[in-house]
């Protein structure tokens, strides 16, 4: 039910919210073309428009996954990352340069690959990349170290930044929101989630945050989610 909210909610998005969007970005820069003085004076609208689009699109990828997150998580987490969260460095806050994000294995599959059902592949491909841009965006962080192993009976994910960290106390309204969703998320995809952080203080190194996602190989999944292609927002 949750997935077919989220597909309704994308295809209103890329049916009903781009086509005004690109309409308007046209009519804007057709009147920017025309006359001299509405192109300076329409330079901002214009910008806003655009990042409008970006937004969009960035709602639309957040909320649909592709058909590789049902087949390897963490390869669908890590192309998300590289395509949308790392080319928005908007998003990231108190750096000259975006953190170095390495993930910890060499081929195109991940150690993840065909081990997990449907449900707990979704909830790990989306904890995964929330988990990454929260790094991304909060952190302060230099490194990203996300990494993924098969423990006998289960699968272990682990994301691990060198950043300022936090303490609970200190986490403001839309970030405890966050979290409270994080984990909802992750009881409903079977997933054991566990956060460790320290918040660094003047005088005092920091550990960052290290996020572990644990979940059971062998657990049934009574209502597998069907393959849902993901659209994606174009030029039109």
């Amino acid at each position: 039910m949750v997935e077919a909210e989220r597909a309704a909610i994308a295809a209103d998005i890329h049916d009903g919210l781009l086509p005004y969007l690109y309409a308007a970005a046209a009519q804007i820069a057709a009147l920017r073309r025309s006359d001299e003085q509405l192109h300076e004076r329409l330079s901002d609208a214009a910008q806003w428009i655009d990042q409008s689009r970006e937004v969009a699109r960035a709602l639309m990828n957040g909320i649909t996954y592709p058909p590789l997150a049902l087949a390897d998580p963490l390869a669908a987490a890590k192309t998300f990352v590289e395509q949308v969260a790392m080319a928005s460095e908007g998003g990231i806050t108190g750096h000259k340069a975006a953190p170095l994000v390495h993930w910890g294995w060499d081929d195109d599959r991940s150690p993840l690959a065909g081990q997990l059902p449907p449900t707990s592949a979704v909830a790990i491909y989306r904890l995964t990349c929330e988990f990454v841009r929260n790094s991304l965006r909060h952190a302060q962080a230099e490194h990203i170290e996300v990494s993924g192993s098969i423990l006998e009976d289960a699968a272990v994910v682990c994301i691990q930044d060198d950043g300022v960290g936090f303490h609970p106390s200190d986490v403001d309204t839309s970030s405890s929101h966050g979290l409270a969703l994080a984990r909802r998320r992750a009881v409903a995809g079977n997933i054991e989630l566990q956060i460790e952080s320290s918040r660094k203080t003047e005088g005092a190194s920091s550990r960052g945050t290290q996020v572990t996602l644990r979940t059971a190989l062998s657990i049934e999944d009574p209502s597998p989610v069907p393959i849902q292609p993901q659209q994606q927002a174009t030029d039109e």
